[in-house]
């Protein structure tokens, strides 16, 4: 898109719970593309049972077992975790989109339809997908981005809607994820029923459940640094408090947040 939403850097796309918590064997490459999408790699030599955390990007998931692909798919929007599965001796590769690219690109009713479920890729995306199908898993991830971007570069105009659910997304990520639905009114003025309604009728998802994602995410970000302290971490994400925090992070991700930290240090 001509435009971008924001240039936050994704929160890492799947961490483990497996024999017990360990942590997700980390990206072997990571890549951020002048769209704006994130593109991830994986690697992994045993088999591994995975959460994909909520999130409010839309995902691209690409299974590779040896040398040929076994999966490709398309993840909408997640608002609880999801169990996924992947085989020893595969490498999964994965693009993260932006929400309002991934509207302008399947539209409303495709958008919505993926909401907390999957699909393969090519019963949402009627392209010739052969260029990224064919690619080789050892292919330098640079290489396979531009492949994917020269592929789903947006040729749709923006409409009018895109452009209001920008500023709302704007309004959003300006305020660190925090922001009144009253306070997002007074700044766009239009009324609390009215965002509500743009907002669903675009995401499938209300504006406070995406703000409660988005400050979860942040928090996935925060816990992956060293010594971080939930009580402040709490307050500057803006929960009501340490058990307010606590109790959010276990339902979004089934792991406590000291769970999840320990299993990033491992």
């Amino acid at each position: 898109m001509a435009e971008q939403l924001f240039a936050k850097y994704a929160v890492p796309l799947i961490f483990l719970k497996n024999n017990g918590h360990q942590g997700c064997p980390p990206a072997t490459q990571i890549s951020k593309s002048k769209m704006n999408h994130t593109f991830f790699q994986y690697s992994f030599e045993k088999e591994q049972n995975c959460i994909l955390a909520p999130t409010t990007h839309v995902t691209i998931i690409m299974l590779y077992n040896q040398s040929a692909i076994s999966q490709a798919s398309m993840h909408g929007l997640v608002t609880a975790p999801r169990k996924l599965h992947f085989p020893k001796h595969s490498t999964l590769y994965c693009v993260q989109m932006d929400p309002l690219d991934a509207l302008v690109l399947l539209g409303q009713e495709a958008l919505i339809a993926l909401l907390d479920s999957s699909k393969p890729l090519r019963q949402v995306i009627d392209l010739d997908l052969s260029a990224i199908e064919t690619l080789d898993p050892q292919t330098d991830l640079h290489q396979k981005a531009g492949s994917f971007e020269e592929l789903f570069a947006p040729e749709q105009a923006l409409l009018p809607q895109h452009c209001i659910l920008n500023n709302i997304l704007t309004c959003i990520h300006n305020a660190n994820d925090k922001i009144k639905v009253s306070d997002l009114s007074m700044q766009t003025g239009y009324s609390d029923r009215q965002l509500y309604q743009i907002f669903k009728n675009n995401f499938g998802i209300g504006i406070k459940l995406y703000s409660r994602i988005m400050r979860f995410q942040n928090s996935l970000k925060w816990l992956s640094g060293v010594n971080s302290d939930l009580i402040t971490l709490a307050c500057s994400l803006g929960y009501y408090d340490q058990a307010h925090f606590m109790h959010e992070f276990k339902t979004l991700s089934t792991l406590t947040p000291l769970e999840y930290q320990s299993s990033q240090l491992r």
